[in-house]
């Protein structure tokens, strides 16, 4: 299934982004940023690999805890 148009295009919710048809971890082009009312940042993204498209969500209550996570590494 290819997502043709923004409507069909998967939503992404990773502490890091990658694309969710090749798994590429290569910086993807951002195409738009969108705030949501609870803080949410919503981007439209396009892989720089496979040049499809997707949508990616920075959620302000998941990242504190991944930046808490990758500060103190367990020993």
């Amino acid at each position: 299934m290819t997502a043709s148009t923004w409507h069909d295009a998967p939503l992404v919710v990773v502490a890091a982004v990658r694309c969710p048809f090749c798994d590429s971890t290569a910086r993807p082009i951002l195409v738009r940023t969108e705030a949501a009312g609870d803080g949410a940042v919503f981007r439209r993204a396009i892989c720089r690999d496979c040049s499809r498209k997707f949508w990616s969500c920075v959620d302000p209550e998941v990242r504190p805890l991944v930046f808490q996570a990758l500060e103190n590494p367990p020993r």
